[in-house]
């Protein structure tokens, strides 16, 4: 219900996430690390993130009607 009053906001954070998502795969990755402790257990864990981070992400962008 708040959307239209922030609607600047929200536009320029959508914008930011749509340029924040990996040309490589496809995929928004996590913007964290785990500052390379656990390095075999943080690989996996990872790409478990990215996974949830890009449906969460996808799933705001067809919200506001970013996805074609």
């Amino acid at each position: 219900p708040l959307a239209p009053t922030f609607r600047e906001a929200i536009d320029a954070q959508l914008d930011f996430e749509i340029a924040r998502q990996s040309a490589e795969h496809g995929l928004w990755m996590p913007h964290w690390s785990w500052y390379g402790n656990f390095e075999a257990a943080w690989s996996r864990t990872r790409l478990q993130w990215a996974g949830v981070i890009t449906v969460d992400t996808l799933r705001a962008l067809a919200a506001f009607g970013r996805v074609a």
